[in-house]
């Protein structure tokens, strides 16, 4: 994806190694606090849309996290 939004692959080493980290410890504390309280609590017939839910916060967080550290798309981009 980065390099549809021309960065080098030098940025888009660093822009994952930036966010890497973070949206992996967050998504170990996410989805393990999410999973106790669907199998402990949640009936059977709502699991699939509690997961549902849990996972469209996730990916809302997983874009405002990549986005956080995006470069600024070029205006226009310069012909040869």
């Amino acid at each position: 994806l980065h390099f549809l939004q021309h960065l080098d692959p030098k940025g888009a080493l660093k822009h994952m190694r930036m966010i890497f980290w973070g949206a992996l410890v967050m998504n170990w504390k996410v989805w393990t606090a999410a999973q106790a309280v669907n199998f402990t609590y949640v009936p059977v017939k709502f699991r699939p849309l509690f997961g549902s839910v849990v996972a469209l916060w996730w990916n809302i967080y997983l874009s405002m996290s990549a986005a956080k550290g995006a470069a600024k798309p070029p205006l226009a981009i310069k012909a040869r």
